[in-house]
């Protein structure tokens, strides 16, 4: 975000928010604010946003269709939103995977379509055999 972004870092755990607090004051970056949110929404304003960021978290959203109409509503003009997982895929994936993440990518990609986003691409990084990312744009 360079010297002059903002990020802002969502949490729903209190004691996740504390420990971030602290560890973002530890190492000087002042320009990350730790919200706590919940699991159906983001706690930001309207339009706050330009991208969000969703990083191994997406297969633990229990109100899916919720937070993604949520985040179109925080999201400026076109902004993107980016979702890196898990693969899930049966015969291939390790158990912990088919136990802990609920859906597949396709899944996941309809999921955020459904809900309005457009799809604008899969992002390929070598050596990231276990997650995908994917990103989409508001209409």
């Amino acid at each position: 975000v360079g010297d002059n972004g903002q990020v802002w870092a969502l949490e729903i755990s209190p004691k996740f928010v504390e420990h971030l607090k602290q560890r973002f004051d530890k190492a000087g970056l002042e320009n990350i604010e730790v919200v706590e949110n919940t699991d159906r929404t983001t706690g930001l304003a309207e339009s706050s946003i330009d991208l969000a960021f969703i990083c191994d978290v997406y297969h633990h959203f229990e109100y899916p269709d919720e937070i993604l109409n949520n985040l179109k509503y925080v999201l400026r003009g076109h902004g993107s939103l980016v979702v890196v997982d898990f693969h899930r895929e049966a015969g291939k994936s390790e158990d912990w995977v088919l136990e802990h993440v609920r859906a597949s990518q396709d899944v996941f990609r309809k999921e955020i379509e459904n809900a309005g986003f457009v799809f604008v691409e899969e992002v390929k990084i070598e050596g990231l055999d276990d997650n995908y990312i994917m990103r989409f744009r508001t209409r």
